[in-house]
């Protein structure tokens, strides 16, 4: 199943496509940058996201981006 969404954070038109579907993913750095675009594409192609960062809050705000 294809849905084609547009992500805030990286400023892209994703297809999710579920590529990543029961598969679980590690991230670090997912506070911001890369690492908070990554975990949210990721999740959006079905991945659990399992991440950290140095700053708690950071990460903490990414994983509800994902949930």
């Amino acid at each position: 199943m294809t849905a084609q969404r547009h992500d805030e954070v990286s400023g892209v038109h994703v297809m999710a496509e579920g590529r990543l579907e029961g598969k679980v993913v590690l991230l670090t750095g997912i506070g911001g940058g890369m690492g908070r675009v990554t975990a949210r594409l990721f999740a959006a192609e079905g991945a659990v996201v399992v991440g950290c960062d140095l700053d708690a809050a950071s990460a903490a705000e990414t994983a509800r981006m994902v949930e």
